[in-house]
């Protein structure tokens, strides 16, 4: 292994030991030391990295994201294809209309009650490093450019049906995705009725746009 890529290792090293301590500790446990012994390596060799904690959490926040980008990559790109398809699609069928409900609200389902294991692992750590935003500006700023790509996509979705509002309804699907990712997390996947988080979802997505004329 070259040197280049024995610092990289180290580095990838440390960055997963900092949020598996975030996970288990909060931010205020993100020391040296804590992560050090998560990393199973010297703490000079992270203050040789990362000369802060503030550089450190920084460092490990964007870790993070990437990991983020490539699995939340999958209902992305899904959702994307099925808005693409949805432009061909009559939308003055009402059969053709709940099917495209009833796809798009099962996509929206998976990305706020995840059934994967590294979805929810993400999802918690997306909590924690948004409890931290107003102390950190440079994490607050790539989440809410994050949030407006999501923001957008929604909009496109509720124009495909003519809503005269797109960007409230927009808004107002991304506060109850918030809502039940946080209930999600509070109360674990088994104790959460998808049924309902399904029903909610469907029935917000039907409040949002306008009947058939």
């Amino acid at each position: 292994m070259s040197d280049n890529n024995r610092s990289q290792f180290s580095k990838d090293t440390i960055l997963e030991a900092t949020l598996y301590v975030l996970l288990e500790e909060g931010i205020k446990g993100i020391k040296f030391q804590s992560v050090s012994e998560k990393a199973g390596v010297y703490p000079s060799s992270i203050s040789y990295h990362f000369k802060t904690i503030e550089n450190l959490i920084e460092s490990a926040f964007y870790f993070y994201m990437a990991h983020y980008h490539r699995e939340m990559s999958e209902y992305r790109d899904y959702a994307n294809s099925l808005i693409d398809g949805f432009s061909n699609t009559n939308l003055t069928s009402e059969t053709d209309r709940n099917k495209i409900l009833n796809q798009y609200c099962q996509v929206l389902l998976e990305i706020a009650t995840p059934q994967d294991d590294q979805h929810i692992y993400l999802m918690e750590l997306d909590r924690l490093f948004r409890n931290e935003l107003s102390n950190y500006p440079a994490i607050a700023k790539k989440i809410a450019a994050q949030d407006l790509i999501d923001i957008e996509l929604m909009e496109t979705f509720f124009r495909l049906f003519n809503s005269p509002h797109p960007h409230a309804d927009a808004i107002h699907l991304m506060a109850l995705l918030s809502h039940l990712n946080a209930q999600f997390l509070r109360h674990g996947p088994t104790m959460i009725n998808r049924d309902d988080s399904q029903k909610l979802i469907l029935t917000l997505l039907k409040k949002s746009i306008p009947p058939i004329s």
